[in-house]
Order: C-alpha cells, then sequence, then structure tokens
C-alpha cells in the first residue's frame, strides 16, 4: 500500500528492502542450485505429456555413467539406460502418468555405460496445473544396488511376522514385569524419535522423565494387576509439543498362565485431538465474528414451530436463552414493520422470492430501536427456515456520515493509484475508489452495495476473513495478501492493509482497505519459491543427511534427515556449528574436513566415526557471494553396509577357509560368460595350473575343445534348468597329470529375482578309486578266464593224452612200416601218408596240450625276428599269400632286437595263428603289419591284460579288417570259440594257442578292436640277457643204434609198450616191459636194467616220478629217460634233478627216441 502520508525517500527505501528481499531468494535458489548439482542421486524434472527432460541434475553421470546431455537427448524415461526387462513396465507407467497416476515409489534395473546391470530406485512427485491436470513429474533416481546387495544377504533372516508388526501403523511394543522394554517396532522409532538401541532394557520412567513415564508405569502395573485388556488415552508431551495416543495394552503370560509382562498397541490420535480442537476454536471464533459484526444466526422448525437462535441473535434481539416462539418474536418488529415480515416468511416458503428484508426492532430488554438486515433460505426436505440476521443500526448511522465526507473522500481518492474500499461491518460495499474500478476494470453498479468478498478467490475467503476479524477485536491494522477476481476472469493479487473505522465509543463501524495490485511481484515469488520447495523436496526426500554452512561453517540449511539424526528442529541448528551440536571430537573431525574442501575448492570423500556409528561424507565448497566460500555436504550412515560387509568378510574368511581346505575341486563361474571367478587349491592343483592363470578365463582356454564343449554344455544345462546336475564321469585334461576322471556336481547360485548369478561346480577326482575298481574288475575277468581256461586246459589235457596215445601207436608203427617196405614198393608212400597224416594230428593235440599248459618243453635263447623270418618262409604262408592276393602284408622288424626265452615253435605257431585270422578278418582290399621292438614299462600298463614294469620284447600284428565286436572281445582266447565256418577255416584253438603260448612264456597280451577298422594284437615277451646256443647238427641213425644193452619199458598203455619194444629192438636193444610202476619197481629187486624208458603218467598206480625214487632206493645208479605225452612240467623237471635223463615226448619218433636212449647210455 502506498501510505499517502510517506514520502518519496521513504517510499524509495521500501522499494529498495522489497528487491534485497527479491535478491536474497534468488540467491538462496542459487545456492540450492548448486547444492543439487553436487547431490550424488540423479534428480529430473519430466514434461507431461511430451515426454522431454526439462531439467536433469550433475548426479545422472554418477548414477548412470551418462551426462545429464546425454540422458536429456532421449526423452521418455531414458531409454538409452533403462534395461530392456523394464521397458514395457515404464511404458505402461508412462499410461497411468498421462491419467494423472503415479507411484510414489519404484524400482528398476538400468545398464550403466560400462555394460553394468544397476538397481534403482526412484521417488516421484506429480506437478498439475489449477486445473489438476498432470504437467511435470520430478523425481530422484537413487543407485541401490550396494545397499540392495547387503540387504540381500539379510533377508532370509527377516520373518514374516516380524514384517508385519516392523511395518505396522500402530506402535507396538512389549515390556517386562519390571516395566523394561523388550521390543518396539519402527513406528515405535518413528512416533518417539527414540531409536530401539536407546530405547530395549530402559523403562518409561528413564525415557520420558517426570510425571509422564510414572504415569505411563502406573497405567501398566493397573494392566498387568487386573490381567485384562485396557484401552485408555495417553498424553505424550516432547519437543513438538503434546502428542494424544489411544493405547490398547494386554497382559503378556506364559504356558502356566503367569504373567511376565504386557504388550501393547498404540495409535496417535493428536491429529484427531488437533481437529477436534480446531472445531472448537471455529465455533468459538463464528461467536466472536457474530458479536464482532453484530450478527447471527437462527432456524425456525416449521414442524414444531420453534426457532433455535445463536448467542448473536439472541443479543442482537435481547431475548433470553433457550427456544423461542413464533408469537414471542412477533412482538419485538416494530408494528409496521411486521406486515413486510409475514409476507417475506410466507414468499420464502412457496418460492416466489429470496427472503432479504430491512426492519426496525425494539429490544424488550432495553427498549432500544436497533435497524436490522435479514436474509434466510428454506429447506424443503427438513422443512426448516435458516436465517442470518444482523444489526446495521451503525451501518446506517455511518452512511449519513460518509455522505457529508463523499466529496472530500472523491478528490482523495480518485488520484490515488491504490485501491480504496470501505465496508460496513456486514462486509457490504459503502465505498469503492475509482483506482479499485481501473485496477479490476469492474463497473460502479457491480461493486458498489456489494458484498466486498465474492470476488475473493474461494481458498482464501476464511483466511482473509479471519484475519480482518482478528484485527478488529485486537484492534489493530493487518496487512494481507490474497487474489481477487479481475473482470476478465483471471485472478489477480493484492497486498491490502485493513483498519476499522470506530465510534466514540470505540466500536467498530466500517472497515477501510487499501490495497495495491502485486501479481508481478507475487508470480516472481511463488516462481523462486516453487524452485525452492523442489530443491527442498528433493534433498528432503533424500535419505542421506545434507547440510550447507557459511564461511564460519556455521550450518545455514539443513535437510530432515540431518534434523532428525540431531534430534532438534532445522530451526535450532541454523546458525549453530558441529562445537555446538556434537562431542569435541567428532566436531574437530567435521571441521578438518569442511576446511579442506573450502581451502581446497575440491571435493573431499571421507569415512567420519561419531559415537559407534561409521558415516561417509562427500563435501564440496560453495561459494556464496562477497568472494565468501560455505561448505556443502552430504553424509550418508554406512554403518550398517560397514558392519554387513565386515560379517560377510568374516563369513567370506570361514567360507574360503573350507574351501580352500576340502581335497575337491571347487570352482565358480561366472553366469554370464561361464569365466572362472573363483577357484580353490585343489583345483589348482588338480589343474595344474595357477589361480591367476584361470580366473577370467572360461573352458576353451585350458582344455581340448570336446572337453570345454561338453563342460559348457553341462554347465548352460544347469543354468537353464535351475537345478543340480550330477556327473557321475568325466574326463579332463590336465597339465601335468595327464587325463583325469572326475565326479562333478554342478548347482546353480540365484539372485534376490530367483535367476542364476553364478554356477558352483563341486569335482571330486576318483581315477585313483576309478582305476582300481577297473583294476579289480580286469582281476575278476583275467581271473574267471584263466579259471575257464584251467578248467578247458584239463579238458583238452586229458582228450590230448588219450588221442596222443593213440596217435603214437599210428606214427610209430607208420614210420616202421614206411622204413621196412622197398624203395620202389607202393605201399612205401601209403604210408609215408599215414605218418604225415598223424604228424598233423600229433601238431592238432600239441595246441590242445598247449592250451592244457603242458606243451611248452623247449626253453632255449632265441631271436624273435628269426622266428617272424622263418615263418614268412613257410609254405604255410606262402599258401596264405595266395588265398589272399588283395592283402598287403607290412614287416617292420627292429634292430638290434633283445632277446627272449621260449619254444620256438610255439612262438612260429603264434605268429602263424595271428596272421592267419589277420588275413581272414579282411574281406576284400586290406593290410596287415607285422612289427617287434624293445619296449621298457615304468609302470604297469592296463589293457585287455596288466602288463607290469620291466624289459620287453614286444610283438605286434594288426589288420585293417572288420574287427571284433565289443561283445565277443571278452570270448576270443576260449577254445573252440570261433565265428569261422568249422572245418574250412579253423579248429577254433588258434587264439585259445596265442594265449597259452604267451603265458607259457611269462608274456601279456593286449588286444585293441574297433568294429569296421581293425584289430591289433600286442605280444609282450620278457627280455633274457643270455647268449643264443649254436643249434646241434642231426644225427645219423648209425650214431643212435644199440650195442645189445638191456631196456625196460615201462608205460600202463599195452600199445605203448610194444611200439616202444619194436623200435628199440629195431635198434639193437633188448627189451622188457611191464604195465606200471609197481610192475617196474618189483622187476628191477629181481632183474636188472642197463637202462628204464619210464612213461610220466600212468593210472592206476604211482606215476613215473614215484616209480624212479623208489628204483632209486633199490639201484641208486639206475638211467632211466621220461616220456610223456605232455610237455615237461615240475615233477618232469624233479625226476630229472634226482637223476633221470633226457625227457622225449610222445609220439615216439625212431630218431628222437633213439637219440635220448643213446645219449643216456654213453653217460659216465
Amino acid at each position: 500500500m502506498i501510505d499517502p502520508g510517506k514520502t518519496k525517500e521513504q517510499l524509495l527505501d521500501e522499494l529498495s528492502r522489497e528487491r534485497q528481499k527479491y535478491a536474497a531468494l534468488e540467491s538462496k535458489v542459487q545456492q540450492y542450485h548448486r547444492l543439487l548439482n553436487e547431490f550424488p542421486n540423479m534428480i529430473f524434472r519430466l514434461s507431461i505429456p511430451d515426454g522431454r527432460y526439462e531439467y536433469v541434475s550433475q548426479g545422472a553421470l554418477q548414477v548412470t555413467g551418462y551426462s545429464p546431455e546425454e540422458i536429456m537427448a532421449h526423452p521418455l524415461y531414458m531409454r538409452k539406460v533403462i534395461h530392456p526387462d523394464f521397458i514395457p513396465f515404464f511404458k505402461q507407467e508412462w499410461e497411468r502418468i498421462l491419467s494423472g497416476q503415479v507411484e510414489p515409489f519404484y524400482e528398476f534395473k538400468i545398464t550403466d555405460r560400462a555394460g553394468n546391470t544397476r538397481l534403482m530406485q526412484q521417488k516421484n512427485v506429480l506437478i498439475r496445473d489449477a486445473a489438476g491436470k498432470p504437467v511435470f513429474l520430478e523425481g530422484i533416481v537413487t543407485d541401490i544396488t550396494e545397499r540392495r546387495n547387503a540387504d540381500e544377504e539379510l533377508r532370509k533372516s527377516r520373518a514374516f511376522l516380524y514384517d508385519l508388526i516392523e511395518h505396522s501403523g500402530a506402535l507396538i511394543c512389549i515390556k517386562d514385569q519390571e516395566g523394561r522394554y523388550e521390543f518396539v517396532n519402527q513406528k515405535w522409532e518413528d512416533v518417539t524419535g527414540l531409536k530401539r538401541e536407546d530405547t530395549l532394557g530402559r523403562t518409561d520412567i528413564e525415557l520420558f522423565p517426570g510425571l509422564i513415564g510414572k504415569q505411563f508405569r502406573q497405567n501398566d502395573l493397573e494392566v498387568m494387576k487386573s490381567g485384562t485388556t485396557w484401552e485408555k488415552e495417553e498424553i505424550l508431551e516432547d519437543a513438538s509439543g503434546k502428542r494424544y495416543f489411544i493405547s490398547i495394552k494386554f497382559p503378556v503370560c506364559d504356558n502356566k498362565g503367569t504373567i511376565h509382562g504386557l504388550c501393547a498397541m498404540i495409535t496417535e490420535i493428536t491429529a484427531r485431538k488437533k481437529t477436534e480442537d480446531e472445531l472448537r476454536t471455529s465455533k468459538e471464533r463464528l461467536s466472536r465474528a457474530e458479536s464482532i459484526s453484530r450478527s447471527g444466526h437462527w432456524e425456525f422448525d416449521m414442524n414444531s414451530k420453534k426457532v433455535l437462535a445463536s448467542e448473536g441473535t439472541r443479543r442482537i434481539y435481547g431475548l433470553p436463552e433457550g427456544d423461542w416462539t413464533i408469537p414471542e418474536i412477533q412482538k419485538i418488529p416494530l408494528p409496521e414493520y411486521r406486515p413486510l415480515l409475514d409476507r417475506a416468511l410466507t414468499d420464502l416458503i412457496s418460492g416466489c422470492c429470496a427472503y432479504n428484508v430491512e426492519f426496525k426492532i425494539k429490544r424488550p430488554d432495553t427498549g432500544d430501536i436497533v435497524d436490522i438486515h435479514s436474509v434466510a433460505e428454506y429447506d424443503k426436505q427438513k422443512n426448516i427456515v435458516f436465517g442470518i440476521v444482523q444489526d446495521v443500526t451503525e451501518r446506517k448511522r455511518l452512511e449519513e456520515t460518509l455522505v457529508k465526507r463523499d466529496e472530500i473522500l472523491c478528490l482523495l481518492t480518485e488520484n490515488m493509484s491504490d485501491m480504496i474500499r470501505v465496508a460496513d461491518m456486514q462486509g457490504n460495499n459503502i465505498y469503492v475508489s475509482p483506482s479499485h474500478f481501473r485496477g479490476l476494470g469492474y463497473k460502479t453498479e457491480e461493486r458498489f452495495g456489494r458484498a466486498g468478498f465474492d470476488i475473493v478467490h474461494p481458498d482464501d475467503v476464511e483466511r482473509v476473513i479471519g484475519t480482518v476479524i482478528d484485527g478488529i477485536a485486537a484492534n489493530q491494522p493487518v496487512r494481507i495478501e490474497y487474489r481477487v477476481k479481475h473482470a476478465d476472469g483471471r485472478y489477480v493479487w493484492l497486498e491490502t492493509t485493513v483498519d476499522a473505522l470506530r465510534d466514540e465509543k470505540g466500536e467498530a463501524t466500517a472497515v477501510v482497505m487499501n490495497s495495491r495490485d502485486i501479481t508481478t511481484r507475487k508470480q516472481a515469488e511463488q516462481a523462486l519459491q516453487e524452485s525452492e520447495k523442489l530443491y527442498r523436496t528433493f534433498i528432503n526426500a533424500s535419505s542421506d543427511m545434507v547440510f550447507l554452512k557459511d564461511e564460519c561453517l556455521r550450518n545455514i540449511a539443513v535437510n530432515q534427515a540431518l534434523a532428525s539424526f540431531f534430534g532438534k528442529p532445522e530451526g535450532e541448528i541454523i546458525g549453530k556449528t558441529d562445537w555446538e551440536l556434537m562431542p569435541q571430537t567428532a566436531a574437530e573431525k567435521c571441521r578438518e574436513t569442511d576446511t579442506k574442501a573450502r581451502k581446497s575448492r575440491s571435493t573431499v570423500i571421507s569415512e567420519e566415526t561419531i559415537g559407534d556409528q561409521v558415516y561417509e561424507t562427500l563435501k564440496f565448497p560453495v561459494e556464496l557471494g562477497d568472494n565468501k566460500v560455505g561448505v556443502g555436504g552430504f553424509i550418508r550412515n554406512i554403518t550398517a553396509r560397514k558392519q554387513a560387509g565386515e560379517e560377510l568378510q568374516r563369513l567370506n574368511v570361514f567360507l574360503d577357509s573350507i574351501i580352500e581346505n576340502i581335497p575337491d575341486m571347487i570352482f565358480v563361474k561366472d553366469a554370464r560368460d561361464l569365466r572362472f571367478i573363483r577357484f580353490n587349491r585343489a583345483g589348482e592343483e588338480l589343474l595344474g595350473y595357477s589361480r591367476d592363470d584361470l580366473l577370467g578365463k572360461n573352458d576353451f582356454d585350458f582344455f581340448p575343445r570336446d572337453q570345454a564343449e561338453f563342460f559348457t554344455d553341462k554347465d548352460q544345462n544347469t543354468l537353464r534348468e535351475k537345478e543340480i546336475v550330477d556327473i557321475p564321469e568325466e574326463p579332463i585334461q590336465t597339465r601335468n597329470k595327464g587325463v583325469r576322471i572326475l565326479h562333478t556336481k554342478k548347482v546353480p547360485i540365484m539372485d534376490a529375482t530367483g535367476e542364476p548369478a553364478y554356477l558352483m561346480g563341486i569335482s571330486e577326482d576318483i581315477t585313483d578309486s576309478k582305476l582300481a575298481e577297473e583294476e579289480k574288475q580286469n582281476l575278476a575277468e583275467r581271473l574267471n578266464r584263466a579259471e575257464k581256461m584251467e578248467g578247458l586246459g584239463r579238458l583238452a589235457g586229458g582228450v590230448a593224452h588219450d588221442l596222443n596215445n593213440i596217435l603214437g601207436i599210428l606214427v610209430g608203427y607208420s614210420e616202421l612200416l614206411r622204413d621196412s617196405l622197398p624203395r620202389d614198393s607202393s605201399f612205401k608212400g601209403y604210408a609215408d601218408n599215414i605218418l604225415q597224416a598223424g604228424l598233423r594230428g600229433s601238431a592238432i593235440i600239441q595246441d590242445l596240450l598247449t592250451l592244457a599248459r603242458r606243451g611248452v618243453a623247449v626253453s632255449q635263447v632265441i631271436d624273435l625276428n628269426g622266428i617272424v623270418a622263418d615263418y614268412l618262409r613257410t609254405p604255410e604262408y606262402e599258401k596264405l599269400r595266395l588265398e589272399h592276393k588283395k592283402v598287403n602284408v607290412h614287416i617292420d622288424l627292429a634292430t638290434n632286437l633283445l632277446k627272449i626265452k621260449g619254444s620256438p615253435i610255439h612262438l612260429s605257431k603264434t605268429i602263424a595263428n595271428l596272421v592267419f585270422n589277420a588275413a581272414e578278418a579282411i574281406s576284400k582290399h586290406g593290410e596287415i603289419s607285422i612289427k617287434t621292438e624293445n619296449r621298457y614299462l615304468d609302470t604297469p600298463v592296463h589293457g585287455y591284460d596288466t602288463m607290469q614294469e620291466g624289459d620287453y620284447v614286444v610283438l605286434t600284428v594288426s589288420d585293417t579288417g572288420k574287427g571284433i565286436p565289443t561283445h565277443d572281445l571278452g570270448k576270443i582266447f576260449e577254445p573252440f570259440y570261433t565265428k569261422k565256418v568249422m572245418g574250412k577255416s579253423g579248429t577254433g584253438l588258434g587264439l585259445a594257442v596265442v594265449w597259452g603260448t604267451v603265458k607259457d612264456h611269462n608274456g601279456y597280451i593286449d588286444v585293441r578292436s574297433t568294429e569296421g577298422k581293425g584289430t591289433t594284437f600286442t605280444l609282450y615277451f620278457p627280455v633274457t640277457r643270455e647268449e643264443i646256443t649254436k643249434p646241434v647238427q642231426p644225427a645219423n641213425s648209425i650214431s643212435y643204434m644199440g650195442k645189445g644193452e638191456f631196456i625196460l619199458i615201462v608205460d600202463d598203455m599195452k600199445e605203448q609198450r610194444e611200439l616202444a619194444a619194436t623200435m628199440m629192438k629195431r635198434l639193437g636193444y633188448q627189451v622188457d616191459t611191464v604195465a606200471g610202476g609197481e610192475e617196474a619197481v618189483l622187476y628191477i629187486k629181481n632183474k636188472k636194467a642197463d637202462l628204464i624208458i619210464l612213461d610220466m603218467i600212468m593210472e592206476p598206480g604211482i606215476d613215473g616220478m614215484e616209480t624212479f625214487r623208489r628204483i632209486l632206493e633199490i639201484h641208486p645208479q639206475q638211467k632211466a629217460i621220461i616220456v610223456s605225452g605232455f610237455s615237461e612240467n615240475d615233477r618232469v623237471r624233479n625226476t630229472r634233478e634226482m637223476g633221470a635223463g633226457t625227457f622225449v615226448r610222445k609220439p615216439y619218433i625212431l630218431e628222437k627216441i633213439g637219440l635220448a636212449v643213446r645219449t643216456e647210455l654213453d653217460k659216465k
């Protein structure tokens, strides 16, 4: 208001103060803006409906890795960084925002510039225009990834009941019998401002000193004494004033019903009490307003004919309290006005016209004449008339006075820029200055005589009227700022000074209002206030503590979080230093980092400890103007995070100790790219790589591709199915230990959303146990084969023995027959054919004897290369080449091949059998390979057979034929097992003989075969260091002729005795025969023999060894030679050690038996 009494200098001074106020607001906004740019969270404003960012704070760079400019270039919710999984969610949210709805909080994921997935929390505020339409979305985006990770570790320990109580809208607490708090929920902390750790274990008397704590304790004792539920109102008085609560308390009993405490559920009703108080105050203000305005209200019930009047109405009419009747009221108006009032009431009820009359009354109590103005309305449904009466006596008098002053006022006000309005005590305009019409655009008739408040903005009416009433009551002028409606429909701001005109009694008779248009200033202030409110909202919404200090390090701005920390209202913190708010040590630490930020003009990040709490602070310099530098900062309580980190660290140390000492390999992979992120010591030792070599790599960096693909496939299956995968056996190529067999379990490790984040593997090296199991199985198989071969061998030996005796007769007599026939006799060829057939039969019998392990009698030092070479020159080999012309034979004989000890005949037979089988396995074109080599085994080799360590001569025969089926591989060495046509391709003894020969030579055999590709037989013969002796030249028949010596033939078979006797006689010896050992012993007792031909096996009765032992008891120098259809065995060797001569194997060949007899007889 421009005061006409003020000088120009005074007006300029007032204008200067207004400008300073505006500049101060602008400076404060700039400070908040600088503060926001240092705020670590992202703050934004998004316009609606085009979805473009109007503002993004510098915190965006810290939260997303993208600058505010980059984010503003991509409208509608940062589509450049929103995680793809949340794009549908934001589309849905945008539709809700357009409809005027928004979630105050939600969480989502983003992909920051580094490609990392981060979890965000967004707080939203929807800004609307005057019509309620949304125009902006303002929000704070906070990176809660680290916090959520820590929360996740503790999530499982939360229980549903705890959550229910913790989030209850009521204060819930439990106390023991002594009144000590045992539990309080979060609402307790929120309402009382007392932290749990400061509450638990303490009593109400300790927490709430004075009568309040004692009253709480008294109430608790009543509950526990009564044993019933108790509901009562309780009052708590703190720094904010009195607070009211409804408390429901009930005793807590054990299983026996013994009370040991109580539980309380407390609901704050302060707001309700405040509403009740406001309602009471409103009634008082109404009564006071009626008194000041000299008005009152009344109700007339048409049914009961009773009138209910307010105190103001009773005061005006001068009637006593209570219900009034119509006859009582009709007496009060002056007689000339009664018809007017009756007609007005009738017209109101009938609906003809409104009830708005002025009349005079005579107060029954004082007799004063009073001018009355009354208006009323009729409620048809209730059949009630509502009316207002006003004492306008003073207004009438004032109107008369004002008319006289009108000319003076017109001259004064017509030239003023301020708008002058005078209203009576009922608020009706009785004077409006011309400037009022110019400023608001109304015509004179539109405002004069009308209610002054009808153009006031509806939201401001109650406040304006209340302020005016309070000012008049206090007899003080008041200043009001409010909005009024311009004639063109818009609202403009007025600043109005209101004062009352009073009569000689000091009673207010009218109100003078001096107004000026402050719309332009108000708009500027409102813009500044909205900006400040926005910044203040952002800062107070933060859970971090925020402050701004001046150059003397006094607080000039703090947020609610910091005020809560100090337990003081913001107003008590502003203007104070840390020395006045916290302990000296903590204050000195804060002062040190504050000073460092100011002097270095740079951001300072540190950790500060206050009590048992740890805080992370970020402080930065703030330009305050006039070359003054303050400091701003953010403080975050990281105690829980530090404790969780320490707990996790302790847990990790514990787990590390377990993992590092477990003998099984443990590894962890990142679920995204399957790269190793964890390995234990056992894994390093198994794979032969250090952790540094393994971490950050995948399976393809270390293992053969087929193994890596197998591992990766199992990993992906585990992550896809989200279940444990058990792999009983998997081979793995290690760096130093070769291929190992592992038993592995792969386990998916889930994140908070239930999706796999990591994959853990636990691998047990079962190679040794596997080999032991295989060795056990191989031993069982070999034992089974050995037992089977032994059984078959015994069977074959018995058959061979009997056949050998029969063939012996055939071979012996055919040889005698052939030699006795004339040279030109046609029967000589027949006899020779019989002899050859018998020898071939004998060879088969020798195979049977070899199978029976009774066939290898010759043991001499030999060169295996020579045996192979001799075989390649045999007619048998030549025949094979002719029958298999499309088969190529490749010979690879090692030079300097070491010597072995054995039987050339049996080894040659072994080579022949293997080559024959190889040729038979090739149906068309193919190749056979015969190879010899020296080989040293430093460790046992496990195959078909188990080869012990040592020096060996190795014979390998391989082919490219059809191969041996896996199910047949274990049977190939069994006698008579064959896939060939019997009688055409073989006897089924070939490989059985090979097996027997190898075993008789103390060797080993290995077989590898693949169907469709071929078979390889590898034979291992132990090396001997003896030298080869020169072969004995064949003797002529004269050298082994007899000289008439006496020979005793001992054999259990008559035919064998007769054949041997015939041959001996043929050679010139005298012969006698006996049928068994006992007869031989009896014969020697009575007669002498130069030499005994002694059969080794005789049934029944004693064998050759026992017979010779008994004969030596009679004639210790008795000469003898041993004969048998079997090969030389232990009993034969023992007999020779006793003194017997050469061993001769049946069938009898004249030269062999003759040389043996002659040699033994010629011995001295």
